[in-house]
């Protein structure tokens, strides 16, 4: 069988392009390497910051902000077609600082939001309490300034990618757990693909292979630069949820589920392919997460994961043809925004591939560019 499109890498990116194109007619088949939804998309803490479609203008801007408006579109389609809900919700996320260098660092965001017309609120000692009750009172009080931005959101990672993966098959998709061995191509355009020993035929032959895209792509003679980064994250359990919202402390955030169970993160380590996680940053990681409560402790932790980010040499990602085929692209390269920029992703992908006018201009993250 022959199909519109094939893609390698069945991550949230990979996955989402394959809903894309099934939802609007194509057949499609995807090549994952793993029995496993692949680390990375699962790996993380399905944090969605706010977007403002109305001032985006920058092309990243677009990006997140169209991604922004989709997710909140297709949590209910996947929810109807798969009965999996995702967890999406509107929960908003402070943003606090405790030093001279964290309070400069979100004035300066503060100055985005302004400019991106985002609402935000900044918080007094009462506002503070209110989002973060939970919190050990001597690590509330010290905060020098906090952020409310009301319109962030959060889901569920492992919930997303099952919704996805089985709407796409109840879509028609076909998913090979197998490992893209072998290439034919016919002048400028990949034909065939081999997975294992079975060959697979397509229209259009997409690469989201997340951190591992750079390495595979060298089999068909392509050289981007791409770079593993290593996050590792914490997982404890609760009898009740710990805070209502989101708390970000400069890069680090906790994140809190309805049923009890809180993420912490996280780390950016250029650690090569190495998925481990290391002593020294669950241990930073676990006194982040026991200065803001008692609870978050030996009793209640859980396990610690790492997931391998595809990072780019400019920290934008990768998402359009290759230049030297006619029926090949890739996406990839979203570092930590790749759940959340899936969907805009999955949309313009499908656009370009159809000869259709584009949602955001390309150009800055053609795969040539270095």
């Amino acid at each position: 069988m022959k199909f519109d499109l094939a893609i390698i890498g069945a991550g949230v990116i990979g996955l989402s392009t394959a809903f894309e194109a099934l939802s609007r007619g194509w057949s499609v088949v995807l090549i994952e390497r793993t029995q496993a939804v692949p680390q990375a998309s699962w790996a993380g803490a399905g944090i969605l910051p706010a977007a403002n479609i109305d001032t985006a203008v920058d092309p990243f801007d677009r990006l997140r902000a169209i991604s922004d408006q989709l997710h909140q579109q297709w949590s209910q389609q996947l929810y109807e077609i798969s009965g999996i809900d995702n967890e999406l919700k509107k929960c908003g996320t402070i943003f606090v600082a405790q030093s001279a260098g964290e309070i400069a660092s979100l004035r300066g965001q503060e100055r985005s939001w302004l400019e991106e017309k985002i609402e935000f609120q900044v918080c007094d000692p009462a506002q503070i309490k209110t989002h973060l009750g939970n919190a050990n009172a001597e690590t509330r009080d010290s905060i020098q300034h906090a952020v409310f931005v009301p319109g962030e959101h959060q889901l569920r990672n492992p919930a997303h990618l099952n919704a996805l993966q089985t709407s796409c098959e109840k879509l028609g998709g076909k998913i090979i757990h197998s490992c893209a061995t072998q290439f034919e191509f016919s002048s400028d355009q990949l034909t065939r693909i081999y997975a294992d020993d079975q060959p697979v035929d397509a229209n259009h032959v997409c690469f989201t292979c997340g951190a591992w895209t750079g390495e595979l792509l060298k089999d068909v003679g392509v050289e981007i630069s791409m770079e593993p980064v290593r996050g590792q994250i914490l997982l404890y359990q609760l009898d009740q949820p710990l805070f209502p919202v989101i708390l970000y402390e400069g890069s680090q955030y906790i994140v809190s589920r309805t049923d009890g169970y809180v993420l912490v993160g996280s780390t950016l380590e250029r650690a090569g392919f190495d998925n481990s996680t290391t002593p020294e940053a669950v241990e930073r990681l676990q006194g982040f997460a026991n200065k803001w409560s008692n609870r978050l402790n030996e009793q209640s932790f859980v396990r610690s994961w790492a997931g391998l980010r595809p990072g780019t040499h400019d920290g934008m990602p990768y998402i359009g043809r290759l230049a030297e085929f006619k029926n090949v692209y890739i996406a990839t390269g979203h570092l930590r925004s790749g759940l959340h920029l899936s969907t805009g992703t999955a949309k313009v992908l499908n656009q370009l591939m159809r000869d259709e006018a584009l949602d955001v201009d390309l150009d800055p993250f053609r795969p040539s560019r270095g």
